[in-house]
């Protein structure tokens, strides 16, 4: 094992730059999901969601969530059709990059800084991109991967790109207060087709092992747990033993799907950014409804998206929802107790 020790225990129970403040934004909405009603376009099932939608195009954007106790409750997080969470700067804490494109709340964030691995995972998506400022040294700076990539639009606050869709909020100090109003900020997000990167199923049906709490440990400060809730077939999400919350939503974060994906992790420079490579394959473990199944991921090259599969090599059938990726480590130790 690292040093950072990331351990998961399945128990039948997972820095960044400054700018001149703006002024902040008050008033915030209620949760403003976009409906798309049929206007002769052809009824659809989103490729993030599973759900219905009317059209094949999307307006999307993933967004770097800070994740520290500083930057908790985080607002919109739970609105977010995907999540990422991966390993950041001296492996103790993480990051997420949340992926919108069926509800746009007016405040999102703590935004954070981007890394090497959220922008590889936002290219092989290839939607629009918030972010405040990114990694810049060395073998970790990101910035010549970002320059490189064709996003449909990008909002970076640090640099002033489109940053008029960002505030500050006065009630928490720099630089855990950049926050970012994805509802305005749709009036720059274009309608893109979008690469199917999962498989939904409202029907499947789960042949695995039932399994209705886990424990995901990416270090001593960062101890994330899910417990199951039958009657809503989704997971309750808890950091460090205490429900993670959203302030925009005042709800407790709940994820219909849960996906562990083993991949290669490890450090550069002196800050220890931390790279992880997507290409290739590895583990895969799921948590859905319920019930624990295990199986693999592949990408094929960069800019492609993964793809993940069941222990017979069939693609995962995931509920219609939101879902959630915990990238890890492959040393990843895990316990499975009935």
């Amino acid at each position: 094992m690292r040093k950072w020790g990331l351990s998961l225990l399945v128990c039948f129970l997972l820095m960044g730059c400054s700018a001149k403040p703006k002024d902040p934004i008050t008033g915030f909405d209620a949760v403003d999901p976009i409906e798309y009603l049929s206007t002769g376009k052809a009824e659809t099932t989103s490729v993030f969601t599973g759900k219905t939608q009317y059209g094949n195009t999307y307006e999307a954007v993933g967004v770097m969530f800070e994740n520290t106790k500083e930057a908790r409750p985080h607002s919109g997080i739970s609105l977010a059709d995907v999540v990422y969470e991966i390993s950041v700067d001296g492996w103790a804490i993480s990051r997420f990059l949340g992926i919108f494109s069926s509800t746009f709340p007016t405040k999102v964030g703590p935004v954070r800084s981007a890394r090497f691995p959220f922008v590889r995972v936002i290219r092989e998506w290839d939607i629009a991109f918030t972010h405040y400022g990114s990694g810049a040294a060395g073998l970790g700076n990101v910035r010549p991967l970002i320059a490189d990539t064709d996003f449909p639009v990008r909002f970076d606050g640090h640099t002033g790109l489109n940053d008029q869709y960002f505030s500050r909020d006065p009630a928490r100090n720099a630089p855990h207060n950049a926050y970012w109003n994805a509802k305005a900020a749709l009036e720059m997000i274009p309608e893109i087709e979008v690469k199917r990167h999962f498989t939904f199923d409202k029907n499947a049906y789960y042949a695995g092992t039932s399994v209705h709490k886990l424990d995901l440990r990416y270090s001593s400060t960062n101890r994330v747990s899910y417990e199951y809730l039958p009657e809503e077939h989704r997971y309750a999400r808890s950091i460090n033993e205490a429900p993670m919350m959203d302030a925009y939503t005042k709800q407790q974060v709940k994820v219909t799907n849960i996906i562990v994906q083993h991949a290669p992790h490890y450090a550069v420079e002196a800050v220890r950014y931390v790279i992880v490579e997507f290409e290739g394959s590895g583990v895969a473990e799921y948590f859905i409804d319920g019930t624990y199944l295990k199986g693999t991921w592949k990408k094929p090259k960069e800019g492609e998206p993964t793809t993940f599969y069941d222990d017979k090599g069939q693609e995962i059938r995931l509920l219609p929802g939101n879902t959630w990726i915990q990238v890890v480590h492959p040393d990843l130790s895990l316990i499975h107790i009935s």
